[in-house]
Order: structure tokens, then sequence, then C-alpha cells
């Protein structure tokens, strides 16, 4: 029976939507029996509606896809149709499915052992400037602009990609294409041209320099030295690929759900992008907050908890100063000291903290009564400090990340069964 991997392949594929029971927003898929509830912290975009409309249209398609047994790569080619339907929703000038399968080609080239990276800058309004500029015709019979004649060679047909490998693989140099992935110039971003950002982005902080490149209308496609594809428009990321799993994003969407799990704003939108960066840097971490102090009384190692709550060593003593500073419910970015956050966040514990400050790194919480039976420390330290009254954002070295948070908040006691994941 594949009605349960078509339909949760389906869920995973958009990180704004989880599996529970009650939610401001909600909807089901059904396949012959199987059924499940999609859930969500708001209602749905009108490009969000549209690609549920699209995957409801598909699930019949999509489960005698699959066959029987599931394969690995038949469930990765329905998470890809996925995407390249969301990239379409996004934007239909773009010719998704080649930019994709190009990507997908580089993954498996290598140069003396070692993966190639490559980044590609797709500037579409440039090529309808240069329509309109040069007096050619603008428009195609399918009514799209016509983008074939604007750029140079096609880099996808090169055979000279042994050279090409190497050309763009650096943190500021980058191949500018047209919609069709035609050459249309090789460039560096330069350090004149790079500041520190000012607004909330849902972006990655390895490609915070290409972030100024990415104007509106613009998408990066990024493919990194550990085989992971990054599509990036002007607010933030579109859609990635990881271990052979493509996700699609509605960057404000996720935000405001963070908002509703964290009940605080700055503390949402301050980890929105912190929770990224965690996870691209291949080191698992626990972050937990915890505004009532509830969790960091569960604390084991007392020396990593910071005064009053604890009996810091001689390094939590030097830096307690810091601590004070890295705010993540500040309104200013400034405040929040993400890299030095992200830092201690690699360390073997939890980073536990509230709206004001760091109260603890490096913690070994308390196992929960309620929290045995479970795979893995970090998962149960996740599951107890979520018990003990945290909200608990748990990220895996190779790369996954959920949050786990109580659906129903009334006051009353937290369960293992009120417990909820909303994957990243």
């Amino acid at each position: 029976m594949n009605e349960s991997f078509v339909l949760d392949a389906v869920i995973e594929a958009v990180p704004q939507w989880y599996q529970g029971s009650q939610a401001p927003w909600m909807d089901e898929l059904c396949l012959k029996a199987e059924r499940r509830t999609i859930c969500a912290h708001i209602a749905p975009s009108p490009q969000l509606g549209a690609l549920l409309c699209f995957i409801k249209d598909n699930l019949a398609g999509w489960h005698t896809f699959l066959g029987n047994p599931v394969s690995p790569t038949r469930t990765a080619a329905l998470r890809k149709a996925i995407t390249l339907e969301w990239l379409r929703l996004t934007d239909e000038s773009v010719d998704w499915p080649l930019l994709l399968a190009y990507m997908e080609y580089l993954k498996d080239r290598t140069h003396e052992n070692c993966a190639v990276s490559c980044n590609l800058l797709i500037v579409p309004e440039e090529v309808k400037k240069n329509t309109v500029e040069s007096g050619l015709d603008t428009l195609g019979t399918s009514g799209k602009v016509e983008s074939s004649t604007q750029g140079g060679v096609d880099i996808t047909s090169l055979h000279a990609h042994k050279t090409m490998d190497l050309l763009a693989n650096s943190d500021r140099v980058y191949f500018k294409v047209d919609p069709s992935l035609r050459f249309l110039g090789y460039e560096e971003i330069s350090w004149d041209q790079v500041r520190e950002a000012q607004d909330y982005t849902y972006s990655v902080d390895f490609l915070h320099f290409f972030s100024h490149a990415v104007a509106e209308g613009n998408y990066l496609a990024h493919l990194t030295k550990q085989r992971e594809i990054v599509i990036l428009g002007k607010k933030g990321l579109l859609a990635t690929e990881r271990h052979n799993r493509w996700h699609v994003y509605n960057s404000s969407a996720l935000r405001s759900s963070m908002v509703d799990i964290f009940a605080d704003r700055n503390v949402a939108y301050n980890l929105f992008e912190l929770i990224s960066d965690l996870s691209y840097k291949r080191h698992g971490a626990l972050l937990v907050y915890d505004p009532y102090h509830t969790v960091v009384k569960e604390v084991i190692n007392r020396e990593s908890v910071f005064a009053p709550e604890g009996t810091p060593d001689e390094v939590h003593l030097m830096l307690a100063p810091v601590a004070e500073q890295i705010s993540l419910g500040h309104s200013s970015r400034g405040g929040v000291k993400k890299r030095i956050f992200m830092e201690w966040a690699n360390l073997d514990g939890a980073v536990i903290f509230d709206a004001d400050r760091i109260l603890a790194f490096g913690a070994m919480i308390r196992t929960h009564p309620d929290a045995g039976g479970v795979v893995g420390a970090r998962t149960t330290a996740a599951l107890s400090a979520y018990l003990d009254g945290g909200t608990t954002v748990k990220i895996s070295a190779d790369g996954d990340a959920y949050i786990l948070f109580s659906e129903a908040e009334n006051g009353g006691p937290r369960t293992r069964e009120s417990a909820t994941l909303q994957s990243l």
C-alpha cells in the first residue's frame, strides 16, 4: 500500500504545512481509504492555494506512478513535480525544468574527487528590457517572453564543463544567464556592494554576498559542495533540494507560522534566519525557547547555566556579559549577534534562551519521565524540553530541522500526544 507514502511525501515537501488535529487553517488530502489532515497557522496565499489544487489533481496519478514497492527515486520525482509547479507559479518565464535538470547534472560531477559548486543568476527582467529596447517582438505564441535570442551560448550544451566546473564556485563569482540558461555575463560581487541586511530575510548566511545581486524578479540557483541545490529569490528561499528531497518555501507564510508558534514576533523572525543557517552548517543543534524558565531548572550540568539561575564555570562567567547582549526578542537584527549564537549552538548540549538573553549553552537537559522510548539523545532532550514547557528547535547533523510545539496552549500539562512537529 503506497497511499501513505504519497500523502506523507506531499505534506513534507511544503514546510508551511504539518499534520495535526487542530489549527487555524485545515484541509484534507484523500487517496483511496487513506486520509491526511493538513494544518497550517494561516490560510494559504493564492499561490500556495493553487499549489494545493495542483497536488489534489495529481494524487491519483502519483499513486500509480510510485508503484509498489515504493522507491526513493520515484518519491523524489513526486516532490520534484511539486517543486516545478511551485516555481512555475512563481515565474512562468523561466525554464525551470531545464534549470533543475542542469543543477542535478552538476551534482554528479567532480573535480579531483571533490564535488563541484555553481552559482547561476537568472535575470528575466534584463531580458525583457533588452528585447523591448532592441525593437524585437516581445511575445511568443504562448504570450511569454521569448528569451532564446537574448542570451548567448546555452551553458547546458557546452562540452567544456571540465573548465566550466571551476569558474563559478566561489562565494562571490557567478554566471549571469537568461531564463533559458543562455550566457549573459560572468561577474563578481565587490566588497562595496556588500552590506549587512537591515530587514529580516529567509535566506542563508553563506549566500549573503549573492543576496545583493538578486534584484526583484531575478533568481539565484546555487549548488553547494555538499551537493545541495538552493534556489533563492529577492524575498528569500524559494526551493531547496537535500538528500534528493525537494522542499518549497513561502517565506512570508512560514515566518507567520513561527510567530504563531513562539508568540513573539521578534523571536520568531530572528529564529527564522538562524535555523536555516544552522541547518546548512551540517552540525546538529538543539535550541530551546524558555520564556517561563521552566526548562532551565531541569538542566543537569548547572555550570552551563548563567547566573542567577545557575552556577557558571569560568568559561560561562567570562562570556556572561556577551550572553546578556544576545537578545532574540530584539527588534534590531544587530541585537541578536547571530554568528555568536551559531557558534554556541555548535557545542554539545542545548542553547536555552528567553526573549531577552541566553540562559544557558552546552546544557544537558534532564530526561523527562514521559520522554522515554525515542531514538537519539538530541531527540530525547528535545521532547523533554517540550514536556517541561519549552518550544524546541531540533536540527540534525544532516540538516533536517523541525520545531516541537503544542497545538493547544491552554495552560494545562503537556503530554506526548499534544506534541506537534513543524518541519522546516
